[in-house]
């Protein structure tokens, strides 16, 4: 049973305590046993493990959104050139047409023809 305790010292002492009865033939309590087990360093390196964990956890979350807010921009120049590419080929609504994913279909001009 895990539990803790206050040292004669004053300080608090993290403890496991393992205990069994004797009983006998009448089911009288005869005597007990009982072991208390000092476990404050593992408490210690427990918590202090759980807490670095929990800083290279964020740490690797940081890291990540800013990859993502890194990529996210690269896209947007990247649209933003793409864009201006489609627009410098062709007419605005031809354009406009072929961003929006709709068919364009064939027109006539005096000097060029698009498909």
């Amino acid at each position: 049973v895990p539990a803790r305790m206050i040292h004669r010292e004053g300080a608090i002492v993290h403890v496991e305590i393992n205990s069994s009865a004797y009983f006998d033939d009448n089911q009288c309590l005869m005597h007990t046993r009982c072991f208390t087990r000092n476990v404050t360093a593992r408490k210690l390196a427990e918590s202090e493990r759980e807490k670095r964990a929990a800083e290279e956890s964020a740490k690797a979350a940081e890291e990540s959104a800013a990859l993502l807010e890194h990529l996210s921009v690269r896209l947007r120049q990247e649209v933003f050139l793409q864009q201006c590419l489609l627009h410098r080929m062709l007419p605005p609504k031809v354009a406009e047409d072929l961003r929006a994913g709709r068919q364009v279909p064939p027109e006539a001009f005096d000097h060029v023809t698009i498909f």
